[in-house]
């Protein structure tokens, strides 16, 4: 999953995202229209959404960096 909403939507939708974050709705608002979820809900992300059986996020959504060999063998 590559966007925030298309994470908010494998979760359940806005509320649903911001009861698992603990955190407001309008924060999980922000993440939309900023086009990031911050670094530290990674895991958090990531298990809720292996238990929910939907594919692992794309861990640049949350502002990590491809490594430089990663880039690599996208290039």
């Amino acid at each position: 999953l590559n966007s925030v909403e298309a994470i908010v939507e494998a979760l359940g939708g806005t509320a649903a995202v911001s009861v698992i974050a603990g955190v407001t709705i309008p924060a999980v608002l922000n993440w939309k229209a900023r086009g990031r979820i911050p670094t530290e809900r990674f895991f958090i992300f990531s298990e809720e959404l292996a238990r929910a059986r939907k594919p692992p996020p794309d861990p640049a959504v949350f502002g990590f960096k491809a490594s430089a060999e990663q880039s690599e063998a996208r290039a």
